[in-house]
């Protein structure tokens, strides 16, 4: 088993993409002037290894009693595509989440759950039992609740494993309608089918980003992005210039210059019918 300061804090996206290429409360807001620490010095202290993760008294959905974007944090398990994709369904309607979730009594005191989500591209209806006592991945936060750590075991259960999953997968998984992944267009990609130049992916999350969840997908490599990451693109807007709004997995609300940025960008995952709701 790996140290914590051995686990590396990107996603595994760049191994996985080679092989499969389609398929919190808010803390303070930066705008990136220049490359982020890869692992934040703020999250250090906090990032473990998935059995590091121990029981919460805080309910199914946490002391606030609905599940919600304070109950994430990636720590240093390379699963930002979950976590992110997690962050925004919860963000946009709860619903999403509490869908998912069958059990007895109420969610305060309840000790097991039926997850019931879909298999990935194929849409098949699968179900999973978690109980609570089973779960060593539940966050440790009085006010953060155990349907995190219950997804998390469903997933591994039935995908294998939650690092380096694709968020497009992810939405399947959760919303049970396809999901997509379209390319950045960086001059190499043209005449490739699915891509986006610069102005229709602007024009993607200025249109759509308030309403249903648009996830980045980050290059090898990049600097004023972290490199092979997931983020939920949380809006755009025009100040001056063209900004984009992003929700970092590790907590934290991230503000860049859509231009700069751009050549980081490798894609966006999200679903193939953008009108989609619980």
């Amino acid at each position: 088993m790996l140290a914590f300061q051995e686990v590396l804090p990107t996603c595994l996206l760049t191994i996985i993409f080679l092989v499969r290429p389609i398929l919190a409360v808010p803390l303070d807001i930066h705008y990136a002037t220049s490359p982020p620490d890869p692992v934040p010095a703020k999250h250090l202290l906090h990032r473990g290894i998935l059995s590091e993760r121990t029981d919460t008294p805080g309910g199914l959905w946490g002391a606030n009693g609905v599940p919600d974007r304070a109950d994430l944090d990636q720590t240093s398990i390379p699963d930002c595509g979950l976590i992110a994709t997690l962050g925004a369904l919860v963000s946009q309607d709860p619903r999403w989440i509490t869908n998912l979730f069958e059990f007895i009594g109420d969610a305060a005191t309840t000790t097991a759950v039926t997850v019931k989500f879909k298999r990935g591209m194929t849409l098949e209806p699968i179900t999973q039992t978690v109980q609570k006592s089973a779960l060593d991945n539940v966050r440790s936060d009085a006010h953060e609740g155990w349907w995190v750590g219950a997804l998390e075991k469903a997933f591994v259960v039935n995908e294998g494993g939650i690092e380096g999953i694709f968020p497009d997968r992810v939405l399947e998984m959760i919303g049970g309608r396809p999901a997509a992944f379209k390319f950045a267009s960086d001059g190499n990609m043209s005449g490739v089918a699915g891509t986006l130049t610069k102005d229709e992916y602007w024009n993607l999350i200025v249109q759509n980003a308030p309403k249903t969840p648009l996830i980045l997908h980050s290059l090898t490599g990049a600097t004023l992005l972290t490199g092979m990451h997931a983020f939920w693109i949380m809006a755009g807007h025009i100040d001056g210039k063209r900004w984009i709004s992003l929700w970092n997995p590790h907590g934290e609300n991230e503000v860049h210059d859509f231009d700069v940025v751009w050549p980081a960008i490798r894609g966006v995952h999200m679903f193939a019918d953008l009108s989609m709701h619980p």
